[in-house]
């Protein structure tokens, strides 16, 4: 079985500060993940003694997540081992600060440290233990001790913690500062502490089952901490651990024999000596490595001493040309040059260096490791070594490349917007190939070169939520005689909370060809005084187009506040579309949130927003109380309703007809029957001694019906809108 079942060395990260470990890329079994959250930049450092580390600042944390089966328990003791080094404590000596957190099965285990005091550069590790349940932790402390193991601030600890399934749990530091490349490092030892979980639960036999994760550093952090190669092992005796941790110490941690030894590496070119590694015309360069051993010579033990540069893969190849006095060759993700050692140089020559993915200026880490010599202090020996392994920052420039900016920049449309909280805007650009030349944008998976187009801004953090980055999405497509195509080799990528197009493969913009970039759901925080409304610089960047250095293209966006209505709560007025604005409702009779509007809820005394769809409005008055309601859109006349008339009957027209005066005598009977279908029969005498009969009838004349009673209009011209109140 293989013992070692992960390992990092911690000092790897990609532009995306996401960990980078040859040794798990190299087992397609490992499934062990490794995850920086809340990164500080840098995040990788180094001193001279104990070589490159991944720096854990304040919030910063190192999250292991394994996958499939990788943590399961066995019968076999589970090893966690890490070198450590408390660089500061901010606060008083009672706050906890937590750099280590496992959680196996329904377990938290914290180590923490506390200070003496406020003052102390001495602190004590702690152990404490929680209950999980539902991924939560329950306020139960099961335990909480000392473990009577002291460590000095600013002192590298190889820090190794042995779980078995049964519960039990050995901790042991070990004082690493005093330990050189011979001897023994169990002599170092800085303090031990057990603890057996089974005294503190109330189950009979504990009988862990899977690590779940590991965590370096705390949210609630306030300090600095350092680490560097985190080993898992299972079933290691102790004389397999110290083997590891003396590897750790010689090997994989870079480690310096002395603090005064060193080397640098200087550029030659045209009779000239640049500190450095440079690049001017990438043909007539010499490098040149010099070590410089201070008041310590160098001596081969075996005649076969080798000097081996270490340089970071995906910045550099490598070409020999001279005779083939170098071994060149790739390790995991460094490349490798490897050359005799002589006792009397103190200079070497280098390979043909050339630069793949450099920007203007850097600075680069470098290792230099010699094998198989004897250390040297005024002729007297004082220490044999395996290797002497030295870590340095080395200066890097190119200067053979274009600093000129080969891309002209068009905001499409007005770069002015209206903004009001979580505002959502579309920007167009247009990027245009003003060089003389195609540009090739790279894309060399091997070298880790790949040409990017990345959106940003100084005010990035304050303008954009940082939950709705993941929201922003990017296309981009090419112009090119008048037709506008899908470029395919660019594809959109949000990661570590930037938004950037990353080729696939290599492509070519033509000279005079566009690129369109459309840039949706980029939301904008409500304008305020640390953000008021003015112009802001943004700028999208470019990576890795062929013989460009790396560089960036300014644009301005115009951010001003949207305007709104001053009204005073409960104010309505009428509004002309259903794109209400904010802290306005529409008056449709709905109800109110109380918590949200206070003000017009209790306005309104708890009851609805007025339903005023199909409305006029009346001012409210003795005869219109307010909040009254009333009125018809039509109406139907009642008889009551109709004003006083007369109606003419048609017949016989007696107009300006002569009127006669006839002498009737006086009635002589009356007969209640007529004659001739009348009513009745009046009798008269006459002078003439004759009776006059006079006929009286009831005569019944139809009128001519007309009108059908319909309902009429009862409104004046009108024009609908929508009425609207202040709720806020």
């Amino acid at each position: 079985m293989n013992k070692e079942i992960f390992y990092c060395s911690l000092d790897q990260f990609d532009s995306f500060n996401a960990v980078i470990n040859p040794w798990a890329a190299s087992r397609k079994d490992v499934t062990i993940k490794l995850d920086i959250k809340n990164p500080e930049l840098p995040l990788v450092s180094f001193d001279r003694f104990k070589g490159s580390f991944l720096r854990i600042r304040n919030k910063t944390m190192l999250h292991l997540f394994p996958g499939n089966d990788d943590l399961l328990f066995g019968n076999s003791t589970l090893s966690v081992n890490i070198f450590l080094n408390i660089s500061t404590i901010a606060g008083s000596a009672k706050n906890n600060f937590i750099f280590f957190d496992i959680k196996i099965d329904e377990f938290l285990i914290t180590f923490y440290l506390v200070k003496n005091s406020e003052n102390s550069n001495i602190a004590e590790i702690y152990v404490g233990c929680r209950m999980i349940e539902d991924q939560e932790e329950t306020a139960d402390v099961i335990v909480n001790q000392k473990t009577g193991i002291e460590i000095n601030l600013d002192y590298w600890y190889n820090f190794n913690l042995n779980i078995n399934k049964k519960g039990m749990l050995e901790i042991n530091a070990l004082y690493i500062n005093s330990v050189l490349n011979s001897g023994s490092v169990s002599s170092s030892l800085a303090g031990g502490y057990q603890l057996d979980l089974n005294e503190f639960t109330d189950n009979d036999h504990t009988n862990f089952r899977q690590i779940h994760s590991l965590i370096f550093g705390s949210e609630n952090n306030k300090g600095e901490f350092n680490v560097s190669d985190l080993y898992l092992f299972k079933g290691l005796n102790e004389e397999e651990l110290w083997m590891y941790i003396e590897k750790g110490i010689n090997v994989s941690s870079k480690y310096t024999y002395r603090s005064k030894i060193s080397f640098e590496i200087f550029t030659d070119y045209q009779d000239e000596v640049y500190k450095g590694i440079q690049f001017f015309d990438r043909r007539n360069e010499k490098y040149i490595l010099k070590l410089l051993p201070d008041r310590y010579s160098f001596t081969s033990r075996t005649g076969n001493s080798r000097i081996i540069i270490k340089l970071k893969k995906g910045f550099f190849t490598i070409n020999d040309s001279k005779e083939n006095r170098f071994e060149i060759k790739e390790e995991n993700d460094e490349l490798h040059i490897s050359m005799d050692f002589n006792d009397s140089l103190l200079e070497y020559e280098l390979p043909n260096i050339k630069t793949v993915n450099i920007t203007n200026t850097e600075k680069l880490f470098v290792q230099c490791e010699i094998t198989d010599i004897t250390v040297f202090e005024n002729n007297n020996p004082v220490e044999v070594c395996e290797s002497v392994s030295m870590d340095q920052l080395i200066f890097v420039k190119d200067l053979s490349k274009k600093s000129t900016i080969p891309l002209e920049i068009m905001v499409l449309g007005e770069p002015s917007f209206e903004i009001k909280p979580n505002t959502e805007i579309l920007v167009q650009l247009n990027l245009i190939n003003k060089s003389e030349y195609d540009l090739k944008f790279i894309h060399e998976e091997s070298h880790g070169a790949k040409g990017r187009l990345k959106l940003n801004s100084l005010f990035w953090k304050q303008l954009i939520p940082t939950d709705a980055i993941s929201l922003i999405k990017i296309e981009a497509k090419r112009i090119s005689a008048n037709k506008l195509t899908e470029i395919k080799e660019l594809v959109f990528k949000c990661e570590q909370d930037e938004v950037f197009l990353e080729t696939n493969q290599s492509f070519i913009i033509k000279q005079n060809e566009f690129i369109r970039l459309k840039i949706s759901g980029l939301k904008i925080n409500a304008l305020s005084e640390l953000t008021p409304p003015g112009a802001y610089p943004f700028q999208i960047q470019f990576e890795n187009i062929e013989d460009y250095n790396n560089g960036s293209i300014p644009f301005t966006l115009n951010f001003i506040a949207k305007k709104e209505l001053s009204c005073p709560v409960g104010s309505i007025v009428a509004f002309y579309t259903r794109d209400i604005p904010e802290n306005w409702l529409l008056c449709d009779g709905q109800s109110i949130d109380e918590k949200l509007y206070p003000e017009l809820y209790n306005l309104l005394q708890h009851k609805n927003v007025p339903d005023l769809r199909n409305r006029f409005l009346v001012g409210a008055g003795n005869n219109y109380p307010l909040g009254s309601t009333g009125g018809q859109d039509s109406v139907t006349l009642q008889t009551n309703q109709i004003p006083a008339h007369t109606h003419h009957i048609t017949g016989i027209q007696s107009n300006n007809e002569p009127f006669k005066d006839v002498d009737l005598g006086w009635m002589r009977r009356e007969e209640m029957h007529g004659v001739y279908g009348t009513d009745r029969t009046v009798y008269y005498y006459k002078s003439d001694k004759f009776d006059t009969k006079f006929f009286n009838t009831k005569t019944s004349t139809p009128i001519q019906s007309t009108g059908e009673g319909l309902s009429h209009e009862n409104r004046p011209p009108y024009h609908a809108v929508y009425y609207i109140i202040k709720a806020k």
